[in-house]
């Protein structure tokens, strides 16, 4: 299991840094919003499954839909997309991100620790225990 199959819930998360003598890790969990439903108050996010081809059957990105090979330029209100690494159309997508660390207990299970002074807190119960679960069975230490 890796970080990867967390963006079956679009979650994409890095790994910052990992101290093996404090069995701390810290990372960077982003969700990117690509539309929203002010009526249902909801949005909606990228998710990708790690076995799908990141390009349709088109030659585009599933994730910005820009065509592989044809590069965008940067425009104000662009991301890059992270599936491709080419700059989405200006405001097609948000990033939200949060920081936290994670604690990896002698047992190999692992515990949410605390918000990074760096960033935005991580809220999200469901995406601190898949987390949890995935550091857990990375066996990092």
């Amino acid at each position: 299991m890796s970080l990867q199959n967390l963006r079956n819930y679009g979650y994409f998360v890095e790994i910052l840094s990992a101290n093996p003598s404090t069995r701390i890790v810290s990372l960077v969990s982003s969700v990117y919003v690509t539309d929203y439903d002010p009526e249902a108050c909801c949005e909606d996010v990228l998710r990708v499954s790690p076995a799908d081809s990141i390009f349709d059957e088109n030659n585009c990105c599933v994730g910005c839909s820009n065509h592989a090979g044809m590069p965008n330029e940067y425009k104000m209100g662009c991301v890059e997309c992270p599936l491709c690494g080419d700059w989405t159309k200006p405001r097609a997508m948000r990033i939200r991100e949060s920081r936290a660390t994670f604690k990896i207990l002698e047992d190999g299970s692992a515990i949410y620790w605390g918000d990074s002074m760096h960033g935005s807190p991580m809220k999200s119960e469901h995406m601190i225990s898949e987390i949890e679960t995935t550091l857990a069975n990375m066996k990092l230490f």
